[in-house]
């Protein structure tokens, strides 16, 4: 009821009439935006422009994990972590969004997956041995550090003006979009606004400017008791970077990494610039930046624990027996992961694997498998997300070798202002079985999903009788005999345009608007030829010739479909291009189609 009256609102379109709730809804969502989305939406919310309802509902159906249901659980989770965020993370009651910049990645990502807090201490020891190292090191004498040990004492006195005591929060999500790289945010006292638990550009923000300063305090008072010029580059501010990551280390990697590099920049190599503590605090903002540009602008929580069903889709542009533009769509998922997961959870007893880890599917009550639905679903959707149509397929579900689960949909070829949303979802309607990862929005019974958004492409197939026309060209290999007089792709299709060596290639072929002769019949030349795309080890004019063809038909309807097979079994493996050229011999227009594809590792 919720999703449905949040939807329900947003049919509204006046904005001038809905301006300050607008506003509040734009500032919620902000968080999960990037920029360029969050300067767009702001400038169509000052320009009273009505597109931003349509945006806010065409973001909210983009991240919805289960598209084919009228509930979006992606939203009900941003509304518990916004009232967690306000009760936790507060800031200003005057804000739309009541929180501080810790709520508002809260908001962006759901809880790290670990949070350190402290305080960051000063350590004279430690500053001591620091300094201490560099100076023997960039004196090359042993006994540097003994003499010039009152000067190092006054650095270290000056060091310490510096100390504010700056307490840290540190949230750590576990690598969202790489296998080893982590999303960090520091959260801490700002030396320079005083601000706590403000969101740092880096660990040096807990640190004052000052501290980096060519013209330190110090700087004139050790030069009149003893003037050295490698203590005169030590800035306060090197010293502390050392010590504070150092301090972070264990926190993670990517602290330890950082304070090896100091350490090695700094004091391995002896002698540091004045400005070396300024061009490392810069770097490691830049890093910083850049590891958190990087993240996705989002994630849910809940949709991580579900697991994924991969969904891959494949489209051809052709036209159906009244003459109107539809794209064969070939949907395929693999819920075999997510079946097993689940399997083996439920049915412990029943859940012998075989060699290839697939289930042993001899020894499985078929009532537990009849439990299993596997739904494949599609809606299309116009500009404004309005739902135009939707379909459903319940397919096989492939359980032994990771071979597809496969359904085909006819879907209206509109143009690339139709949003189409596929989808696959995993069931089992077991009521005494459960999903093992804890509380969620999802229904009791989804155990798997699957999605893939993509726009129609641009440019239908003409549809005018004047104009011979042909479809997309469909390749694979295997013929066999048809199921149905509907089964237009008997064969193996080859949706990634690669063919097995040894395979005769097989074409699927369709060219509309022939004209009829004064016998009612319709004459059609279609010539076929392959060439290699680039240099092929013994291609020679003979082997051109050898895949050319031109076939002279005849048929007494306006389309001609057909399956041909052309015998590529001794192509060496490489790239090829095949060409298909018709030719209505009455009206004498002529259309080619061209497609590539590679011999050598076929797909199933």
């Amino acid at each position: 009821m919720a999703s449905r009256l949040y939807f329900w609102g947003l049919e509204a379109r006046d904005l001038e009439a809905n301006r300050e709730a607008l506003e509040g809804e734009v500032r919620r969502i902000d968080p999960l935006l990037s920029d360029e989305q969050s300067a767009e939406w702001r400038k169509l919310l000052n320009n009273a422009d009505p597109e931003l309802f349509e945006r806010i509902t065409g973001f909210w159906q983009s991240v919805d994990p289960t598209p084919l249901s009228s509930y979006n659980e992606r939203l009900i989770e941003h509304w518990e972590r916004i009232a967690y965020a306000e009760a936790h993370y507060p800031k200003s009651r005057k804000e739309f969004l009541k929180t501080g910049d810790r709520g508002a990645i809260y908001i962006r990502y759901g809880r790290p997956n670990r949070i350190h807090k402290g305080l960051l201490q000063f350590n004279s020891s430690m500053a001591r041995a620091w300094i201490s190292e560099i100076v023997v090191r960039a004196t090359n004498s042993p006994n540097a550090a003994s003499s010039l040990s009152p000067l190092i004492e006054y650095k270290i006195r000056q060091m310490k003006d510096f100390y504010t005591a700056p307490r840290y929060e540190i949230w750590i999500y576990d690598h969202p979009k790489s296998e080893t790289e982590n999303l960090i945010y520091i959260f801490g006292t700002n030396a320079q606004t005083g601000e706590m638990m403000g969101l740092l550009d880096s660990a040096e923000d807990m640190i004052p400017r000052g501290a980096f300063s060519m013209y330190d305090r110090g700087e004139t008072a050790t030069r009149q008791v003893n003037p050295n010029p490698v203590i005169d580059n030590i800035r306060p501010g090197v010293i502390y970077q050392l010590m504070y990551y150092d301090q972070l280390a264990t926190v993670d990697h990517y602290f330890g990494e950082r304070f090896e590099r100091i350490r090695s920049q700094v004091v391995t190599q002896g002698a540091p610039s004045v400005g070396s503590g300024k061009s490392i605090a810069y770097q490691h903002r830049n890093e910083m930046e850049k590891m958190q540009r990087s993240a996705p602008e989002e994630q849910s929580t809940y949709e991580q624990g579900m697991v994924d069903i991969p969904l891959k889709v494949y489209q051809y542009r052709l036209l159906d027996n009244a003459n109107k533009p539809y794209l064969a769509t070939i949907m395929q998922s693999r819920p075999q992961k997510a079946f097993r997961i689940d399997f083996f959870a439920n049915y412990p007893q029943a859940s012998t694997a075989s060699a290839d880890n697939s289930l042993n599917m001899n020894s499985v009550d078929q009532n537990r498998l009849d439990n299993y639905t596997l739904v494949h679903g599609l809606r299309l959707y116009n500009q404004e997300w309005d739902l135009l149509t939707q379909g459903r397929f319940d397919p096989a579900i492939v359980t032994g070798a990771d071979k597809p689960s496969v359904s085909v949909f006819n879907v209206p070829h509109v143009g690339e202002q139709v949003i189409q949303v596929f989808a696959a979802e995993l069931h089992n309607y077991d009521d005494e079985s459960s999903y093992g990862y804890g509380a969620s929005p999802f229904p009791n019974y989804l155990r798997g999903t699957g999605e893939v958004q993509k726009r129609q492409p641009a440019e239908r197939l003409n549809t005018s009788f004047a104009s011979l026309e042909m479809g997309d060209l469909v390749i694979g290999y295997e013929k066999r005999e048809p199921i149905s007089e509907n089964d237009l792709f008997p064969f193996t299709m080859a949706h990634e345009q690669k063919i097995p060596l040894n395979e005769a290639l097989v074409v699927h072929i369709e060219v509309y608007h022939l004209e009829a002769g004064n016998d009612g019949i319709a004459d059609l030349q279609v010539s076929y030829e392959i060439n290699p795309v680039g240099k092929i080890l013994g291609w020679t004019k003979k082997r051109e010739e050898e895949f050319r063809l031109t076939l002279n038909l005849q048929t007494d309807q306006s389309v001609y479909r057909e399956n041909l097979e052309i015998k590529t079994q001794s192509l060496d493996a490489g790239r090829y291009e095949l060409t298909v050229m018709a030719t209505d011999t009455n009206s004498g227009q002529k259309i080619e189609r061209n497609i590539r594809f590679d011999v050598g590792d076929g797909e199933e």
